[in-house]
């Protein structure tokens, strides 16, 4: 299939590892989202994919899935990064 068009990435070194992440955001909802990391989880990436999938791309909705999904530091470090490389 051809590849999915994001409109949307931040990257950032965080505490469990370097990561970026694009979204694709249609209609003010995530439709997709890819996390690349170096993490040693390697689930972490599916995770957050899963957990951003098909929300209403608004700050807090994300911080909320993400802290329903991760540990309390990774969510945090990664809702940070959302907050400064997004939604400044």
């Amino acid at each position: 299939g051809s590849p999915i068009p994001f409109n949307l990435s931040c990257e950032g070194r965080l505490p469990f590892g370097s990561v970026t992440l694009n979204l694709c955001v249609k209609d003010g909802t995530i439709a997709q989202a890819k996390l690349y990391t170096d993490a040693l989880d390697s689930e972490i990436s599916a995770t957050v994919e899963n957990a951003l999938a098909s929300l209403p791309f608004d700050f807090k909705a994300m911080s909320e899935a993400l802290s329903g999904a991760l540990c309390e530091a990774d969510a945090t470090a990664l809702t940070e990064l959302l907050s400064q490389e997004i939604f400044s």
